[in-house]
């Protein structure tokens, strides 16, 4: 069998997916497919991709040494069937009715038929993912196909809409947080723990983590800031950074930092001549336009016309 065409292969990651025709009984004979597979998150704690093979008949079969979401587009069918970890969980019927829960180090093994129309989202969460000082072995997680819940499912649509996006998004922390928050819903789906556990951390943030936050954002808004970034300013886990810096704040860390971009850009267009270009980098956006699009939503004006209305 041969192996999918996986840009993180290319980058270093582990080469664990192996793609071939439907209807080929052994991948030493068949023809490997070439599929293409679109890498648009690398953080710590997770990688996202987007694998799409649309009406293309095929089998695919793997075994990670990571968890597995899969998270299909809308419309998505299969004519076939999906076997996890020997079982088989999923047959003939829609994709994108929740999440498919595939733990590490267990096989993944899929036939999709002619019929079928396949797009997916692959989140890859580290083995060794932290939460609160505590691993989360494959032992913690079942395996699963269409797992939904009440609040997986808007993150579940958030993050097939950024999918689609692609590498045309590029703010990683706001990506990496909402992958923390999946695998959280998908725990809590599976009854693995409670929203107000452990009770340690309903506090959120200390005083003085917070003050250190606050200045390290504030010295960083031109930078990529990532959790792991941020986590290691006060010495937390990244998952517990996450949920305590929302008891604190009352906002993610991503709606915070953007808060801060938007008010330190008004700043600027009102005070100096800086192009709206500039702007846009010395406060960390990547081009004019995502500037012009989060500042608009903000502000209800483009930063041009917020300038003008100050002249």
């Amino acid at each position: 069998m041969g192996h999918i065409h996986d840009q993180s292969s290319e980058r270093g990651g582990d080469r664990d997916h192996w793609w071939w025709p439907f209807g080929g009984s052994d991948g030493a004979v068949a023809s490997p497919l070439a599929v293409k597979s679109d890498q648009f998150l690398v953080a710590k704690s997770c990688t996202v991709s987007r694998i799409s093979l649309d009406a293309i008949p095929h089998r695919v079969r793997f075994r990670r040494n990571k968890h597995t979401l899969m998270i299909f587009d809308n419309g998505c069918f299969v004519e076939g069937r999906r076997r996890i970890d020997g079982n088989v969980l999923g047959t003939s019927g829609p994709l994108d009715l929740g999440v498919d829960v595939v733990p590490a180090c267990v096989d993944f093994e899929a036939t999709a038929g002619p019929g079928s129309t396949v797009r997916s989202a692959l989140i890859s969460i580290d083995e060794n993912f932290v939460e609160e000082g505590e691993t989360f072995p494959a032992t913690r997680l079942r395996p699963a196909v269409n797992l939904s819940g009440e609040l997986l499912q808007p993150l579940v649509a958030r993050l097939r809409q950024l999918a689609w996006r692609g590498g045309f998004f590029s703010d990683n922390l706001y990506l990496e947080t909402l992958c923390i928050f999946l695998f959280r819903e998908v725990l809590m789906a599976q009854g693995q723990g409670t929203p107000d556990s452990p009770k340690r951390f309903a506090g959120g943030l200390s005083g003085s983590a917070q003050r250190i936050i606050r200045d390290y954002l504030h010295e960083n808004l031109d930078q990529k800031v990532s959790l792991d970034s941020l986590a290691n300013q006060v010495g937390v886990s990244r998952f517990h950074f996450a949920r305590a810096f929302k008891v604190s704040f009352g906002v993610s860390p991503y709606k915070y930092l953007l808060e801060l971009r938007i008010r330190k850009a008004a700043s600027l267009l009102c005070c100096t001549r800086d192009s709206i270009v500039d702007v846009a980098l010395k406060v960390g956006f990547s081009s004019s336009g995502e500037f012009s699009r989060a500042f608009k939503e903000a502000m209800f004006s483009t930063p041009r016309d917020f300038r003008r209305g100050r002249l």
